[in-house]
C-alpha cells in the first residue's frame, strides 16, 4: 500500500464522516445510515446517503460518491492536500510522515494560490483594525455597538490609505497577480498595482469550510462613495452563492434547522451580538436561486429579516417568490416602519429582537394582511389578490397552494372557484421560453422541450411510486365492482402514451422500457440493465433504494384519487403528443412546394383544432408539475 493510501485509510478511520459532512448537509438518520438533500445537484427528495460504518457518501440521483476527503474536496474545489490538511488540523492528525516536501509543493494548486492570497489579505487587515493605523475604523465599530472580541470574531479589518497591502503581501510571498485575480489589486496605467480598497472597514466573506474568498469594503468617511464596495466575481468567489457569515452560522443553521437571512453585513453582525447566531446575508446581490438551493440542504425553515422601507419589502416578496419555487415557505418577521434591525435593538433591547425571532409569520399570510383592505377599490382588490397568487402560483407542492388559495378566499372573501380561476391563469402567463404555451396557433414553429422533459419526469416518478399498485377499472359504468377488471397503474399509463412522446428522450425510452418489463426488484444499482446515463437517472428519481422493493408489495387500491391522476396524465401526454405532431408538421413547411403546403396546413389547423377542444374539456395548466 503507498504512503498515499495510508494517509487516505489514516484520515478516514480518525475522521468521523458524518460529523464532517453534517456541517454542510442537514443530515437525518435512515436505518444505519443517514441522509440528506444532495449538495451537488437540486433535488427535492434527499437522494444523498451517509454511512458511517464504511466511512463514505453515496448520492443515488447525481452519482456522486467517496469518502471524507473527496467530499471536501468537491464540495470546497479544493485539492486532495488541502483536505488532508484540513482535516489533520481540525482532529489533531500528525501527517508529517505522509507529507515530503515534493508532495507538499504539488498540493499548491492555482486555488489553493488563490485562498492563500485571501488568508493573507485577510491577517493584514485584522492586523491593522486592532493598531494605531486602524484606530478611527475601530471607533466607528464601536459607534455601530461591535465589541473587540465580535470584531474578531469575523475577522473584521482595516484597509488603510496606501499601497502597503501589495508589499505586506509580497513579503509573505503572494504574487501581485494572484492579489490582482481575488480582486484585491488592479494595475494602473503606469503598470503599478493599486488596492481595490482604501480607508474602509473591512469584511471577509467565507465559505462554508471556513475559508476566505471574498471581501467587502465599508466606508468610514460620510463622504465616500459607495457606501458598500464589494469585489466581483473571482475564481474561488461567486456572488449568486455567497453568504456572509455563513462560517459563523452554519453550525447552529444546522443544530436549529433554521436560517435568518438579513440585509446587510452589519445586521449579521448585530443579530450575533443579540444573542441570535443563526443569521446570514446575501453579498452586494438579491437572493438568487443558487442561494435557495444551498438552503435547501441545510434548513428546512428560512426567515426573512430584511428592513421594513420600501426596498426592504421588495427585496422581502423578490426572494421569497424564490424561496417558494424551491419548495421553502418562508417565514419573515415585523419590524416597524421605518426599522432595520439595528435601530430595532437600539430602541427595543436584544430580548425583543429575540421574541420577535421566536413568533415568525408566514410570508404569504403576512404580505397577504399588508396588502388586503376592505377599503380598496375593486381595481386595487383585483391587483392585491393577483400579487398573492403570484406567490401561491411559485410553490410547487399542490397540497401547500391548496391551503393558501383557502387562505386568500377566506381573507378576501371572494368565492374559491374564482381564485382558482384567476392563479390558472397566473400560472399560464408565467410561463416562459423554457415551459410549454398554452395558445396553439399555425403560426407556432416551435415547441420548447422542457415541458416534454418535465411530462416524461414527473409520469416516470409517479409510475415508480404507484406503477405496481392494482386498480379496478371498468369499460361499461354499470358494471359491478366483482367484475370489474385489475391492472396495474404502469399498463394503464404507458400503453395509453403515443409513441412520438415516449421516444422523444432516449434516457427516458430507456428507463420507461425497463419499467414496463420489471418483474423482480433489482438488488443495486449496477444490476440494472441501463446505461450509465439512465442509471443515474432513474435512481435520482426514486426517493432511496429501499422504494424498489416496496414496489412489489403494494396492495390493490382502488383510489378515485389515483384513477384521477390516471387521467390527468393521459390527458397531458395526448397534449403534448398533438403538440409534437404539429411540431414536425410545422418543420417540413419549410422545404414543401405550393400543394403540399397547403395539406400541411390542413393538417395544422386539425391539430390545433384538437388541440384547442382539449384544453376547454380539461382546463389542463397545473395537473402535472413542469420544472
Amino acid at each position: 500500500m503507498s504512503s498515499i493510501d495510508l494517509l487516505r485509510e489514516e484520515i478516514r478511520n480518525s475522521v468521523p464522516i458524518t460529523e464532517v459532512i453534517g456541517k454542510y448537509v442537514r443530515l437525518e438518520r435512515s436505518g444505519s445510515n443517514f441522509k440528506g438533500l444532495c449538495p451537488f445537484h437540486n433535488e427535492k427528495t434527499p437522494s444523498f446517503f451517509v454511512s458511517p460504518t464504511k466511512k463514505i457518501f453515496k448520492c443515488f440521483g447525481c452519482g456522486e460518491g467517496g469518502d471524507v476527503i473527496s467530499f471536501l474536496q468537491k464540495y470546497e474545489n479544493i485539492s486532495f492536500w488541502e483536505a488532508v490538511r484540513k482535516l489533520a488540523d481540525e482532529y489533531g492528525i500528525d501527517i508529517s510522515q505522509y507529507i515530503s516536501q515534493r508532495d507538499d509543493q504539488k498540493g499548491h494548486s492555482s486555488t489553493e494560490k488563490l485562498k492563500r492570497a485571501n488568508i493573507v489579505a485577510m491577517e493584514f487587515f485584522a492586523s491593522n483594525l486592532f493598531s494605531d493605523i486602524g484606530k478611527q475604523a475601530l471607533e466607528y465599530l464601536h459607534s455601530r455597538n461591535v465589541d473587540d472580541t465580535t470584531a474578531r470574531i469575523f475577522r473584521l479589518g482595516y484597509a488603510p490609505n496606501d499601497e502597503s497591502l501589495i508589499s505586506y503581501a509580497q513579503k509573505r510571498g503572494v504574487p501581485p497577480e494572484a492579489l490582482i485575480e481575488v480582486g484585491l489589486a488592479k494595475r494602473s496605467p503606469d503598470g503599478s498595482l493599486i488596492p481595490f480598497f482604501r480607508n474602509r472597514v473591512i469584511f471577509p466573506i467565507f465559505d462554508r469550510g471556513n475559508i476566505p474568498i471574498g471581501f467587502a469594503g465599508r466606508a468610514i468617511e460620510p463622504d465616500d462613495e459607495p457606501k458598500y464596495l464589494n469585489i466581483t466575481n473571482t475564481p474561488i468567489y461567486d456572488k449568486s452563492k455567497a453568504f456572509y457569515g455563513i462560517n459563523v452560522a452554519l453550525p447552529e443553521i444546522i443544530r436549529s434547522q433554521q436560517a435568518i437571512i438579513v440585509e446587510g453585513y452589519m445586521d449579521v453582525i448585530g443579530f450575533y451580538k443579540a444573542g441570535i447566531k443563526r443569521s446570514i446575508a446575501t453579498c452586494g446581490t438579491a437572493l438568487t436561486e443558487d442561494h435557495a438551493k444551498i438552503l435547501r440542504t441545510i434548513a428546512p425553515q428560512v426567515i426573512l429579516a430584511y428592513d421594513s422601507d420600501e426596498a426592504g419589502m421588495k427585496a422581502r416578496y423578490q426572494s421569497a417568490l424564490i424561496l417558494l419555487k424551491h419548495d421553502i415557505i418562508p417565514l419573515t418577521i415585523a419590524f416597524p416602519e421605518g426599522e432595520d434591525p439595528d435601530s430595532y435593538v437600539n430602541k427595543h433591547g436584544t430580548q425583543a429582537l429575540q421574541q420577535l425571532i421566536e413568533q415568525p409569520i408566514d410570508f404569504i399570510e403576512f404580505w397577504l394582511n399588508k396588502i388586503w383592505r376592505e377599503d380598496l377599490s375593486p381595481n386595487q382588490q383585483a391587483e392585491a389578490i393577483r400579487e398573492i397568487l403570484q406567490l401561491v402560483a411559485a410553490i410547487p407542492d399542490s397540497l401547500k397552494a391548496e391551503g393558501y388559495i383557502r387562505l386568500v378566499a377566506t381573507k378576501t372573501g371572494m368565492d374559491i372557484k374564482l381564485i382558482k380561476k384567476e392563479l390558472r391563469k397566473i400560472i399560464r402567463s408565467n410561463v416562459t421560453s423554457e415551459q410549454m404555451s398554452f395558445t396553439p396557433t399555425p403560426q407556432t414553429t416551435s415547441l420548447p422541450q422542457k415541458p416534454v422533459f418535465g411530462f416524461l419526469k414527473e409520469t416516470t416518478k409517479f409510475i415508480l411510486k404507484f406503477g405496481f399498485h392494482k386498480v379496478k377499472i371498468s369499460e361499461q359504468t354499470n358494471q359491478s365492482e366483482e367484475s370489474q377488471d385489475e391492472k396495474l397503474v404502469r399498463d394503464l399509463i404507458l400503453d395509453s402514451l403515443d409513441p412520438i412522446l415516449i421516444s422523444y428522450d432516449p434516457i427516458y425510452e430507456e428507463i420507461l422500457q425497463l419499467i414496463k418489463n420489471l418483474t423482480d426488484p433489482p438488488s443495486s444499482p449496477e444490476d440494472l440493465p441501463l446505461s450509465e446515463e439512465a442509471r443515474k437517472t432513474f435512481w435520482h428519481l426514486i426517493d432511496s433504494p429501499a422504494m424498489l422493493e416496496q414496489l412489489f408489495q403494494m396492495p390493490i387500491n382502488t383510489s378515485a384519487d389515483i384513477l384521477q391522476d390516471i387521467k390527468r396524465i393521459k390527458n397531458f401526454a395526448k397534449l403534448l403528443s398533438l403538440q409534437l405532431k404539429r411540431k414536425e408538421i410545422q418543420d417540413r413547411l419549410k422545404d414543401a412546394n405550393a400543394e403540399e403546403k397547403q395539406q400541411l396546413y390542413a393538417q395544422i389547423w386539425d391539430l390545433s383544432r384538437q388541440i384547442n377542444k382539449l384544453l376547454k374539456e380539461t382546463g389542463l395548466s397545473i395537473s402535472i408539475p413542469i420544472d
